[in-house]
């Protein structure tokens, strides 16, 4: 049986022939990649609604019930389309490896994993891993631009 992955669109080690490469997102990359994708499975994207969701607990009780009516075997046969392939890579293009990001493709391994108790890995990546996450680095810029006072600038 393969096994599935979970992983970034611009993760490099999607460069080995060896995966299969699918995305889970309401459109895939524009510009061209250095590996082909097999296609794309749109249903297991996050709906228009869930897209500007912050809250990560709303987010994951909304996703959940998105996945549960499209059905367990329903997502079962769009896994199994690709499957039959060899060892897939769903994808989508968030770095979760940056501080405190997340996104729909680890609820979606949590939610595969309560219901088929098969456990979805996300796919080793070796590229240099993001310091600070750039929602981070304006949350402090704002801080420290609130904390400034009149005259602060003028001395």
């Amino acid at each position: 049986m393969a096994k599935i992955y979970t992983s970034r669109f611009f993760n490099p080690e999607l460069k080995n022939p060896a995966y299969v490469k699918v995305g889970i997102v309401r459109s895939l990359p524009k510009h061209p990649l250095p590996y082909s994708i097999y296609g794309n499975i749109f249903e297991l994207s996050p709906q228009r609604g869930l897209i500007n969701e912050s809250d990560r607990e709303v987010f994951k009780k909304r996703y959940f019930a998105q996945l549960n009516s499209l059905g367990i075997e329903s997502v079962r046969r769009r896994i199994d389309a690709f499957e039959k392939c060899g060892n897939i890579v769903l994808l989508c293009y968030e770095d979760v490896r940056k501080p405190n990001e997340w996104c729909h493709r680890t609820f979606f391994a949590e939610w595969y994993y309560n219901h088929f108790g098969k456990a979805i890995e996300e796919l080793a990546d070796t590229s240099k891993a993001p310091k600070h996450s750039p929602f981070a680095m304006l949350e402090r810029i704002s801080q420290k631009t609130e904390q400034l006072g009149l005259f602060d600038f003028l001395s």
